[in-house]
């Protein structure tokens, strides 16, 4: 398989140049000792714009070639390489095809960066809520009769942007989606971040540019192998212009931008389809064996393509393992700590449930030793509705506390005054309120819980009774919330206020 790209960034390297030209470090030869030790060669490759490399944001040569591989081998029509990540594909999604002051349909559970785009572009947003998986107190996927609902309300909507996977691995059923959305004369937007490697993995759910979706981006270094922050936007079909994406990613992305990060996703393509695939699919089986062993941990809930559907999903993604821990007596939180003890680290713990991600570099050796630590776990936190030795009398039974998180969340996200409008702006006028003064008051800022990074509180949202048990409660579990300062409990909101 071709990697244009790769080789001509290889080529570059053979032939000895001697650069009077940036980056500074002139190829390793003065980086600092620490990056020579551990990176080595790898900084010959950390190249810039020269005769024969091509330019990102007017690609005529190999990054062109390497983008068109992308495409062809994915099923789009076009691809385009990001070096910021699946942050500024969202961004680049929504200043493509959302107007000042156009609404937009956004998922509840959507990544910040699709607040960042709202923002930038103008746009305001309704929100639409996932269905709930209620044993593990996780969201599921997005029923298309919601969607149809709300659209009917609302024909003015030309813009639906989804999430799926979920972070815990639920998908949408995409395709019934995309036809009610173009249907009604509109375009479907997906942040595909964690479904990448789909198309190279037997079993996998349809993925969102095989079901129809007009954009779509890819996080294609969580689970393919390329340098974290790189990753892919795709585009099908005619309903989003493409020079308005092109002019959109040249405005959020750097004009300065790594040859690493785009010679690895020219690599990824490349070794997913001749053999990080086959060990991908060979990971996602024994996982898939361990799946009932798990189930039958004590206190331990396994999120399955069967509980996935059941919450409004069409599958679930088989690279990922969620377990819902409330039953344990503990948060997914102290599971989360209890394990890194045992050296090993999971992707995502939150107060019901702990997320763990595979890719082509486990086998069954390391998943076993997933297995163990998790038994293992599930004895020192104290089996079913029992809190572990010590914890008896705590003045908030964790595990309860946990399943109260789960209540609220739920309740927040279906409940009817969360349908208002929200207007995400860059506030340039904001004050700190103290939490418990600030019902009623727009929020300037959002309040995540980080990871995942999906808002519990947009800018532009109400402040709610909800709102306030929710953060208080996820102080009270160790949950770490960006948007809030450690030391005191406020919130940012609007000068004006009131609306």
């Amino acid at each position: 398989m071709p990697t244009p790209l790769w080789d001509a960034l290889v080529r570059h390297v053979a032939a000895r140049p001697v650069p009077w030209h940036v980056p500074g470090h002139k190829m390793g030869r003065g980086a600092p000792p620490d990056l020579i030790r551990w990176l080595g060669a790898g900084l010959k490759l950390d190249l810039t714009e020269l005769p024969g490399l091509d330019d990102l944001h007017q690609p005529e040569g190999p990054i062109a070639e390497a983008q068109v591989l992308v495409a062809q081998t994915v099923g789009a029509d076009e691809s385009f390489f990001l070096v910021g990540g699946s942050t500024v594909g969202n961004i680049a999604m929504l200043l493509a095809t959302a107007e000042p002051g156009e609404t937009v349909l956004i998922a509840r559970n959507v990544h910040r960066s699709v607040i960042s785009g709202l923002m930038l572009a103008g746009a305001s947003a309704l929100a639409v809520a996932p269905d709930w998986e209620y044993d593990l107190g996780v969201p599921g996927g997005i029923r298309v009769e919601t969607v149809a609902r709300i659209l009917g309300a609302h024909p003015e909507i030309r813009t639906v942007l989804v999430t799926s996977p979920t972070y815990h691995g639920v998908c949408s059923d995409l395709a019934s989606l995309a036809e009610e959305v173009h249907r009604r004369g509109g375009r479907l937007l997906v942040d595909e971040a964690h479904g990448g490697h789909f198309p190279f993995v037997q079993g996998s759910p349809p993925g969102a540019l095989a079901s129809g979706a007009d954009a779509v981006v890819q996080s294609w270094h969580k689970t393919m192998g390329s340098l974290t922050q790189s990753a892919v936007l795709h585009l099908r079909g005619n309903r989003v212009d493409r020079q308005r994406i092109r002019e959109s990613l040249a405005t959020v992305q750097s004009s300065s931008p790594s040859y690493l990060l785009m010679a690895s996703l020219d690599l990824a393509r490349q070794w997913m389809q001749d053999e990080g695939g086959r060990r991908l699919d060979s990971v996602v089986q024994t996982l898939a064996q361990v799946r009932g062993e798990l189930d039958a941990v004590p206190g331990v809930d396994v999120l399955t393509a069967e509980r996935a559907r059941r919450a409004g999903g069409v599958g679930l993604d088989p690279a990922r393992l969620t377990l819902g821990v409330v039953r344990s007596g503990g948060t997914g939180i102290e599971w989360g700590e209890a394990l890194r003890r045992r050296g090993i680290w999971p992707e995502l713990e939150e107060p019901t449930a702990v997320t763990f991600v595979a890719g082509p570099g486990d086998d069954s050796r390391i998943i076993g030793r997933l297995v163990q630590g998790l038994q293992d776990v599930a004895m020192e936190i104290g089996g079913v509705g029992e809190p572990a030795e010590g914890r008896r009398g705590s003045r908030v039974f964790p595990g309860t506390e946990a399943a109260e998180w789960a209540a609220l969340l739920q309740e927040l996200w279906h409940n009817e005054e969360g349908q208002d409008l929200i207007r995400p702006r860059l506030a340039r006028k904001v004050r700190w309120v103290p939490l418990g003064k600030a019902l009623g008051l727009q929020a300037a800022r959002a309040v995540i819980p980080y990871p995942p990074g999906i808002p519990m509180l947009l800018p532009g949202e109400r402040i709610r009774p909800l709102h306030n048990e929710l953060i208080r409660m996820g102080r009270s579990m160790g949950v770490r919330l960006v948007g809030m300062p450690s030391d005191e409990e406020v919130v940012a909101v609007t000068e004006e206020g009131r609306e």
